[in-house]
C-alpha cells in the first residue's frame, strides 16, 4: 500500500478483509468511484510511459 494514496487505504484494507475472511463490508460508494477512477489514470499513465519507450 505504499504506493496508494493514503485516503484509500482503508478501502483497500477493507476490501482484503472482505475477501479473505468473507466479511460483509458496506463500502463508501463516492470514495470506491474516487479509487476506481485514481487507478484508471495510474494504468493509463503507465501505458502511456510503456508506449514512449518502443
Amino acid at each position: 500500500m505504499n504506493h496508494i494514496p493514503e485516503m484509500y487505504h482503508g478501502l483497500m484494507q477493507d476490501a482484503m478483509r472482505e475477501y479473505a475472511d468473507g466479511v460483509d463490508i458496506t463500502y463508501e460508494i463516492n470514495l470506491a468511484k474516487d479509487y476506481a477512477g485514481y487507478m484508471v489514470e495510474q494504468i493509463t499513465n503507465v501505458r502511456k510511459k510503456d508506449r514512449s519507450i518502443l
